[in-house]
């Protein structure tokens, strides 16, 4: 049966013909026409053979096949969903701004795992990525388009096929046949894929299309590096946070380029990054006159001194009794600090150090940018078990991006001591984090503490941009225990209050 359609505006030119806004069945659709030159029995066969298919792909970043209409009397039609723009599209009509680095990554990170999906689930090669190839959708969720000139990847081994298919600003390398040569083929794998997604990436980071040297070769017949071809774009980009990940795409020897899952890897890391720094400008509170927050939790067992650490940075001063009871449930500091000339709110979290509370605490510890591991020195158990199991915990839970420092407190406490120096530093370096020794009593090194784990929070999580990133409207009134833990947590900790001291 034969699909009811109707051409409207022309919207573009693919690899087999030209595109346009049309409807199916009173659907609206993107109608692909074939060139007529074309037509001809052994390609339409072979385009059949792949659009049935293509019709099975099934994937939120890849464009959806719809129908496919061939006739003896007219150009085959393929019909595919038809969305907002394409990313070249995009990028021009954004100039002379650029896409916000947040949007790059979002949407590089949608190609990346459309890839994933037809190189993995489904041996498929594009073989012609490029920006106009990348459709948007009106939220720029982005898809993989025109699979026109797609192939069935045939292994590690490479595939054998003609130089060149694609468009040539995104080719790479190795599908430019060396001169002189007579074979009409060339040998490549899934590889030149990653390579057209890095120059993507370039071009959606400099807000511009690529330039590229179209001189392949030099003329005693060698590869001009592709650093050199595109230095131009490579210069432009500066240090931007995903430099690196371009280069290592664009790699002249593609087995040195990541695959596709190491891409998705890479940007779901600064997805994550972005994600908290989402955070730390939304946590702000009326208090800190609404400054972007760190929330910072000190953790370790009961009785190694957290309390006493943080009211010694917070008030400079240590409790005049010889011990301080122990922290029921959640105890919240805010403290303002500044970082590389820009103004932020510490708030720090004093949790329960005692077994029983660990169930409670991993479900606050999830949104936190940094986290103290606090031992007492003069007591072995709360370094050789405690700091083992608050790592586990915070291991558990988050993910790279949170900072650690490694505390071991009480050091004024002299002969008493159980824990030498040499200790710690060696469990901190398996760690991979930095130790620091303290006394809440002295104030040594309680200010370095917070403020060196506070850098460490704005050079993980880059917040050299903090202020780009939008704010929603402040909340009235300062953060209360139930609006941070929500009802049933807070029930939870006034019952173990309850258990505990019965005047509360």
């Amino acid at each position: 049966m034969q699909a009811k359609y109707q051409l409207k505006t022309a919207i573009g030119n693919g690899s087999y013909g030209r595109v346009y806004e049309a409807t199916l069945n009173n659907e609206p659709v993107a109608a692909k026409v074939l060139h007529p030159t074309l037509i001809h029995p052994t390609i339409v066969k072979k385009f059949r053979e792949e659009c049935v298919l293509l019709q099975r792909l099934n994937h939120k970043n890849v464009v959806k096949l719809i129908q496919f209409n061939i006739s003896n009397s007219s150009s085959p039609v393929l019909f595919t969903e038809l969305l907002a723009c394409d990313l070249e599209e995009y990028i021009t009509n954004l100039k002379p701004e650029k896409i916000p680095f947040p949007e790059v990554v979002s949407i590089i990170l949608d190609v990346a795992n459309g890839l994933v999906y037809l190189h993995y689930e489904w041996a498929i090669i594009h073989r012609d990525l490029a920006s106009k190839n990348i459709l948007l959708t009106n939220t720029r969720q982005a898809k993989i388009a025109d699979l026109g000139l797609a192939k069935f990847y045939c292994g590690k081994q490479g595939m054998s096929a003609s130089p060149v298919p694609g468009t040539p600003l995104y080719a790479a390398p190795e599908t430019h046949p060396k001169p002189g040569t007579t074979s009409p083929k060339v040998v490549y794998n899934e590889k030149i894929d990653i390579f057209s997604l890095g120059v993507i990436s370039m071009e959606a980071i400099n807000g511009r299309e690529p330039k590229c040297d179209p001189v392949v070769f030099d003329t005693d017949g060698r590869r001009i590096p592709e650093n050199k071809r595109r230095k131009d774009d490579i210069r432009e980009m500066g240090d931007h946070r995903l430099r690196g990940l371009v280069l290592r795409c664009i790699e002249d020897n593609s087995d040195k380029r990541l695959n596709a899952k190491e891409v998705v890897e890479w940007l779901q890391k600064e997805k994550s990054i972005i994600e908290r720094k989402n955070t730390t400008v939304q946590r702000r509170q009326r208090r800190t006159n609404y400054l972007p927050t760190l929330k910072i939790i000190p953790l370790g067992n009961s009785a190694t001194g957290k309390t006493c650490i943080i009211q010694r940075f917070k008030d400079n001063c240590f409790p005049e009794e010889p011990t301080t009871p122990s922290t029921i449930g959640l105890d919240v500091f805010i403290k303002n600090i500044t970082l590389n000339g820009k103004e932020f709110s510490l708030r720090i979290d004093d949790t329960s150090g005692q077994e029983r509370f660990d169930s409670i605490t991993s479900s606050f510890l999830r949104d936190a940018d940094g986290f103290l591991l606090v031992f007492d020195v003069t007591n072995r158990q709360s370094f050789e078990q405690g700091i083992h199991r608050t790592k586990t915990l915070i291991d558990h839970h988050l993910d790279d991006c949170a900072c650690t420092i490694l505390v071991g407190n009480k050091v004024d406490a002299g002969d008493k001591r159980e824990v030498t120096r040499k200790q710690a530093e060696e469990l901190a370096a398996n760690l991979g984090v930095r130790y620091f020794e303290t006394s809440a009593k002295t104030g040594q090194n309680i200010e370095t503490v917070f403020e060196e784990l506070a850098k460490e929070i704005y050079n993980a999580l880059d917040l050299s941009d903090i202020g780009t990133y939008p704010q929603k409207n402040p909340c009235n009134g300062a953060v209360h225990l139930r609006q941070e833990l929500g009802q049933e947590q807070t029930e939870k900790f006034r019952l173990n209050l309850s258990q505990r001291c019965p005047c509360c």
